[in-house]
């Protein structure tokens, strides 16, 4: 039977909203879950929101999650899901940590095959499934000896705080006095929680492996065998997981590195700036050797080597804002260019490589004028509607309304960049990348 009654710790009254319709979904489709820690900002910023579902209700929460804007973030080789959303109102991101196992460990190895049980005696706070006080104690325990490698400070007030509920047993305090090393007992472990001797406890933790591994010797190898199976069953994710390239575009005052700062101080996933103009006091060296097409040269390379870095942060999953990228350049009047420039300009357009999304900031050129006194309304205007007339054909092209708040024009990047990174991860790139399944599990 489901347990109704309170819980013996405070528990938070509210929640974010996203997670409020995350948590009345589930409830409105029976699926059965509880949560396996209280965010710590369940309010705001949730960062990662561990939950347990059962495992034949996996389909369903993946269907309810994708309805609820969320995207199933590509993590090769781990039988969990992760899922992500940006919610612009509150500028908060929900990460939701999903897994049908409480196991412990490298690949999970240290499985305790008692979820099902603890999801039969979950508890109702609110809102909210939370785990039974009991079990909640035995899984801190775990999660932080197996897959920490220690009792963190977060932890203790957690394992202080149900110690005496923890006596009463459980699923998982069985399998815990199952695989406990020589010399220890359930209640030596309760024993300590309660005097605080945490270095007691994390020597407990140092020698539960072996032993786990002594009584159940093929988990290891089955848990690296399934996780290689995973890894073989999705391989596109590289392709999944690799970052975005962005350019922010606009004439000089519209607000493109305020926006590329901002972006990158503030998105989910890992985020590097990159400068991409090369001023000509930078290349002053190489002129004074009067070498023909040198100083040009070196100007390429020099592009070609930021590009590079560029890539190489991609293809490690991070997001690249480009500040001043090369299509600025396809824009610029051609009036008065020579033939070095329209060089230049042909270079640019043909052989550099595309981004995956370029923000045009639209600002009136007399606001722009406005903000830096640099060159005049008219050119600056000229520009402008240049940039919107190419944003018509170039379906890589977003406008944002860059006369908004700083905060604002901030917001709405992070959005459309968000939105390009769930179509991928959700399968509808350019690659064709089918949507997974419930085999994923």
């Amino acid at each position: 039977m489901t347990e109704t009654r309170p819980v013996t710790a405070e528990r938070p009254g509210q929640w974010h909203p996203v997670l409020a319709a995350v948590f009345a979904a589930f409830d409105a489709h029976r699926i059965r879950w509880c949560l396996l820690r209280v965010p710590s900002h369940p309010q705001g910023h949730t960062g990662d929101v561990d939950l347990l579902v059962h495992d034949a209700d996996s389909a369903t929460v993946r269907a309810v999650l994708q309805d609820l804007g969320f995207a199933r973030q590509p993590i090769g080789g781990t039988p969990d899901l992760f899922f992500l959303r940006y919610h612009g109102d509150t500028d908060c991101w929900l990460w939701l940590h999903i897994t049908r196992n409480l196991a412990f460990g490298p690949y999970g190895a240290f499985d305790t095959g008692a979820a099902a049980a603890c999801l039969d005696r979950r508890m109702r706070h609110r809102d909210a499934w939370l785990l039974n006080d009991a079990d909640t104690f035995w899984v801190t325990l775990l999660h932080g000896l197996l897959d920490k490698g220690t009792v963190s400070v977060g932890h203790r007030g957690t394992l202080s705080a149900f110690t005496d509920a923890a006596a009463a047993g459980g699923p998982v305090a069985d399998v815990v006095a199952r695989y406990c090393p020589p010399g220890w007992t359930i209640s030596q472990l309760l024993g300590c929680a309660h005097a605080g001797e945490w270095d007691a406890l994390a020597n407990f933790g140092s020698a539960l492996p072996a032993q786990w591994r002594t009584q159940a010797p093929g988990a290891m190898r089955a848990a690296r065998a399934a996780h290689l199976a995973r890894l073989l069953r999705h391989p596109l994710n590289p392709w999944r997981r690799r970052g975005l390239s962005v350019a922010v575009v606009g004439p000089d005052g519209a607000g493109k590195s305020t926006l590329a700062a901002g972006v990158a101080d503030s998105f989910f996933l890992p985020t590097v700036t990159s400068y991409m103009e090369v001023r000509d006091e930078s290349l002053a060296g190489v002129a004074r050797w009067r070498v023909p097409g040198l100083t040009f040269l070196v100007y390429l390379i020099v592009l070609w080597r930021r590009l590079a870095a560029a890539r190489y942060h991609q293809a490690h999953g991070e997001l690249v804002v480009f500040d001043r990228y090369t299509s600025d350049a396809l824009v610029a009047s051609a009036d008065g260019l020579d033939c070095k420039k329209r060089l230049a300009r042909w270079i640019h357009r043909y052989v550099f490589p595309d981004v995956d999304l370029a923000l045009v900031l639209d600002v009136p050129g007399s606001v722009m004028f406005a903000r830096k006194g640099e060159r005049s309304p008219e050119e600056l205007e000229a520009e402008r509607q240049r940039l919107l007339r190419l944003s018509s054909v170039r379906s890589n092209i977003d406008v944002l309304d860059g006369t908004q708040s700083a905060d604002q024009v901030r917001r709405a990047a992070i959005e459309r960049i968000w939105s390009r990174y769930a179509d991928r991860w959700r399968g509808r790139g350019p690659s064709n990348v089918t949507a997974s399944t419930a085999a994923d599990w």
